[in-house]
C-alpha cells in the first residue's frame, strides 16, 4: 500500500497475493524474490499514458524473471485499474505518510503498519467495500476473525486491529469518518508469558568467548555493549563514530521516536569498542561512518548481528 522509496519488502498477504502500489518505483533486485513468494502479483494502472507504460514494463520484467527464478508453479500477474486510486487510497497514503512525518516512527514500525493495513484492503477488495465509511463493526469482527482462521497468533491479530484503529483515529480526526467501527472489537486472548532473562553468571559466561580475529572483536563490542547500555538492534546498528565518546565512557543513541538519549557505557564495553575501533581502521570502507561493519566494509544489517550472536551462544 505505501509507495516505496528504498527498496521495501513486498511480503504476500494470507491468500499468497501481493500488490504493488508503484509500478515505476519497484527495485528490479526486488522481483526475483516477489516471483519466488507470490502467487498472485496485482499491478494497478492509473489513467494516465506514463503509468501504463510503467506497469507494461513491469510486467514484462516480472515475467523474464519468473521465467529465471520461478518453478513450474503457477503465477498470476494481473493488470488492473485498482479501486485503491479512490478518495479511500489518498487517505490512507496520507494516514501512512503521517507516521513518518508526524509521529516520526521508525522505518521498521511503519513497515508493519503497512503490512497490516495492507491485509485490510484486502478484506475489503473480496467483500467489495470501496470506502471507509461503509464498513461497520461486524466488518471488523470478521476481519480480526479470518486472520485467526488463517493461523495468525492472537497478539498479532492485535497488533492488526491496533493498526486499524490508529488509521481510523486518524480519519475522524481529518474529518473522513464520523465513527470508529473497531472501536469495540476484540482480540482474540493470548497467553501471558514471562520474558526469560539471564543471570550475571550465565551473562559473564556468554562473553567470555576469544577474540583471535578481527569479527571476533568486533562481535565481543556488541555484545558487551549490549549488555552494558540496553540499547536495541536498530539503535546499535545506527551509530555512527561521532556517537561514541570513549573518554566519558558514553554514546549518543537515536532511539525510537527519531528522540536522541545519552547513554552510559561500561567499563568493559569501552575497553572492547577500543579494541573494535583497532580493528575497524583496517575493514572499513572509505567514508563510512557507521561504528560498526561486516567484511564488505559497511554497515552491518540486523540478521548477521542475530546469527553472530546466536553463534557464539
Amino acid at each position: 500500500i505505501l509507495e516505496p522509496v528504498i527498496r521495501p519488502e513486498y511480503p504476500p498477504d494470507d491468500t499468497g497475493r501481493v500488490i504493488i502500489d508503484t509500478p515505476a518505483a519497484i527495485d528490479a533486485r526486488d522481483m526475483p524474490e516477489l516471483t519466488r513468494t507470490a502467487d498472485k502479483i496485482l499491478v494497478p494502472v492509473l489513467p494516465s499514458d506514463s503509468d501504463i507504460h510503467a506497469c507494461a514494463r513491469c510486467i514484462a520484467n516480472l515475467l523474464l524473471v519468473a521465467k529465471v527464478h520461478r518453478s513450474e508453479k503457477r503465477l498470476v500477474i494481473i493488470a488492473n485499474r485498482a479501486r485503491r486510486y479512490t478518495k479511500a487510497y489518498q487517505s490512507l497514503m496520507r494516514f501512512l505518510q503521517s507516521l513518518r512525518n508526524e509521529r516520526r516512527l521508525s522505518p521498521h514500525t511503519e513497515s508493519a503498519y503497512n503490512r497490516d493495513l495492507r491485509t485490510l484492503v484486502a478484506y475489503c477488495d473480496e467483500h467489495g467495500i470501496t470506502a471507509w465509511d461503509e464498513l461497520d463493526p461486524q466488518h471488523i469482527r470478521s476481519f480480526a476473525a479470518q486472520c485467526h482462521r488463517r493461523g495468525l497468533a492472537p497478539r498479532s491479530v492485535q497488533r492488526r486491529l491496533s493498526a486499524t484503529r490508529s488509521l481510523f483515529r486518524y480519519l475522524i480526526r481529518e474529518g473522513e469518518l464520523k465513527r470508529d467501527p473497531s472501536a469495540d472489537v476484540q482480540a482474540p486472548k493470548s497467553r501471558k508469558r514471562l520474558p526469560v532473562t539471564l543471570d550475571a553468571d550465565t551473562m559473564a559466561r556468554l562473553l567470555e568467548f576469544r577474540t583471535d580475529d578481527s569479527l571476533g572483536v568486533r562481535d565481543k563490542a556488541i555484545m558487551e555493549l549490549f549488555y552494558s547500555s540496553g540499547l536495541r538492534l536498530a539503535e546499535l546498528l545506527s551509530l555512527d563514530l561521532a556517537d561514541l565518546d570513549l573518554r566519558d565512557r558514553a554514546v549518543r543513541v537515536m532511539g525510537k521516536g527519531r528522540k536522541t538519549r545519552i547513554v552510559p557505557v561500561g567499563r568493559q564495553a569501552a575497553a572492547a569498542l577500543s579494541r573494535w575501533l583497532a580493528e575497524r581502521a583496517t575493514i572499513a570502507g572509505v567514508g563510512e561512518l557507521a561504528v560498526f561493519v561486516g567484511v564488505n566494509g559497511r554497515r552491518l544489517g540486523p540478521r548477521i548481528v542475530q546469527r553472530r550472536i546466536a553463534q557464539w551462544a
